[in-house]
């Protein structure tokens, strides 16, 4: 089985966040372990985006399909969260809070790293 990370980089109005939500929920439909790492301002794509624009297309729906989909191994940079302010419980899906060690580790342990 491949193992595969999906690296959300980008805030939730970037074409490339929307990109990289569709490749993590086709990928998820494979047989692979998908993690999904939020790092850099991509941390805020774990939150209800503030000022919904009708111009501007919210993913947070499409990152709640996450949990339909079984994607489980779902991790954010603790520094990043605390450099954007954002507390875990303004999470709009369930996601582990780690280190940077820890994000090290993990994307040392996978297959694949695809950054959007």
């Amino acid at each position: 089985m491949s193992r595969t990370a999906i690296v959300f980089l980008k805030g939730p109005y970037s074409e490339k966040t929307g990109e990289g939500i569709d490749m993590l929920l086709a990928a998820s439909a494979f047989d692979e372990e998908i993690t999904a790492i939020f790092m850099g301002e991509g941390v805020k794509n774990l939150i209800e985006p503030p000022g919904k624009s009708s111009s501007m297309p919210d993913l947070s729906g499409r990152f709640r399909m996450l949990e339909l989909y079984d994607v489980g191994n779902l991790y954010a940079s603790e520094k990043d969260l605390k450099l954007y302010g954002i507390d875990t419980s303004e999470f709009i899906i369930q996601v582990k809070a780690v280190s940077d060690d820890v994000l090290s580790s993990i994307v040392h342990s996978v297959s694949n790293i695809l950054a959007f």
